[in-house]
């Protein structure tokens, strides 16, 4: 097997487990009132939170007996979920959480130990293709119109199904895939100090920021309900919400052709052309004069837009993150931190976004995300490396 192959796809499970159970509260929104929804919501994110901050305070010195700790809180969740309740449904998708942070952090810095740099975001745009399939299936389960329990039913199995995968994919010794030193300057040897950021921290905390203000766990959580409340049919929703996840894979597929793709074009780039759609959604949101059903019609667009536009940046800024810091060790403290950040923010955005928007409406709910957007967005243009 081609060196990465197989801790992307360890990689790519992780991610996959990520969408579909951050993407299942679409399917559970009829069986839970707000305030339930909001602990399910907010239990996911808290657990990779949790691992995370673990990992900041002790970085594992191998990685793959993390991913094997991550294969058994998999297991470990799919058991609790299968209790009808939504508290231990709540806990179940802590403990998801938990090891889902834990492959966040780990598979990452092997994926960037074993590929070349030059093939690096190619890698890691066909990791992004799980995230899209994984919501696209997700989309698709509210649609049956299946009992909630069967929804969690399936969750679970999948969560164990994708435990017992870790398992028998899991790597070997560590010295049977890592590179020696040597090898490894034939892959890093040519990566010079103005490929990497003079502030690798403060780029690594921004690039994760940056995925929860441009609305990315929003978008995952609640997208049908979100296009529901902007006044689309159900049907309307549905193919709304099966639509954005099947141009992400086109898009990401399309790129996938190009080996050598230019880093600072997919992330600065990237993230400069959400911004922009974020700014255009809520200016439609606060424009009143437009008749309902247009009005209905430009918000429902640009959300679609801003799903699919966030799938490039959001990629390539992991595979960025983990070329910043020399020493694996690093790799695994600082990447650690940035993800925490990272499902903090998740974790108060999926636990307060649709009860703002309940409260206060859409355009209040949403200015924050494009302010705070806005600023990180220009933070980045002045952290990010000269030479790409």
């Amino acid at each position: 097997m081609t060196p990465g192959i197989r801790e992307g796809l360890i990689l790519s499970l992780v991610s996959s487990l990520q969408m579909a159970e951050q993407s299942a509260l679409n399917a559970l929104s009829n069986g839970l009132d707000m305030k339930e929804l909001a602990a399910a919501g907010a239990a996911f994110p808290f657990g990779k939170l949790t691992t995370t901050l673990l990992m900041v305070v002790r970085p594992s010195s191998d990685p793959r007996s993390a991913l094997v700790i991550d294969a058994l809180l998999l297991i470990l969740a799919a058991v609790i979920g299968l209790v009808p309740s939504w508290f231990f449904l709540s806990i179940a998708r802590f403990f998801m959480g938990a090891g889902a942070g834990l492959g966040f952090v780990c598979a990452p810095v092997l994926l960037a130990e074993l590929v070349p740099y030059r093939h690096r975001p190619a890698h890691f745009l066909v990791l992004g293709l799980a995230f899209c399939f994984s919501t696209l299936i997700s989309n698709i389960l509210p649609v049956i119109k299946s009992d909630a329990y069967l929804v969690v039913l399936a969750c679970c199995v999948f969560s164990a199904t994708t435990g017992g995968l870790y398992l028998w994919l899991r790597p070997g010794p560590r010295n049977d895939l890592l590179l020696s030193e040597e090898e490894k300057q034939g892959f890093d040897g040519y990566l010079q100090n103005s490929r990497q950021s003079k502030r690798p921290i403060a780029l690594t905390n921004v690039l994760m920021l940056l995925n929860v203000t441009i609305g990315v766990p929003v978008i995952l959580a609640f997208s049908l309900l979100i296009f529901k409340e902007f006044g689309a049919s159900e049907t309307s929703c549905f193919w709304l919400g099966i639509g954005f996840p099947l141009c992400q894979m086109v898009l990401l597929s399309f790129l996938h052709q190009y080996n050598a793709l230019n880093r600072r074009l997919l992330v600065v780039g990237g993230y400069a052309l959400s911004v922009f759609i974020q700014f255009f959604l809520l200016l439609t949101s606060a424009y009143d004069l437009l008749p309902p059903d247009q009005k209905t019609a430009f918000l429902c667009f640009w959300l679609f837009a801003l799903a699919v536009s966030t799938c490039v940046p959001c990629n390539t800024a992991l595979c960025v993150i983990a070329e910043q810091f020399a020493a694996p060790s690093e790799r695994l403290r600082y990447g650690s931190a940035g993800r925490a950040l990272m499902w903090l923010g998740t974790t108060i955005s999926t636990s307060t976004f649709m009860g703002c928007v309940k409260e206060y409406g859409f355009t209040w709910a949403f200015f924050p995300y494009v302010f705070l957007s806005a600023i990180l967005l220009l933070i980045l243009v002045f952290l990010y490396p000269k030479d790409d």
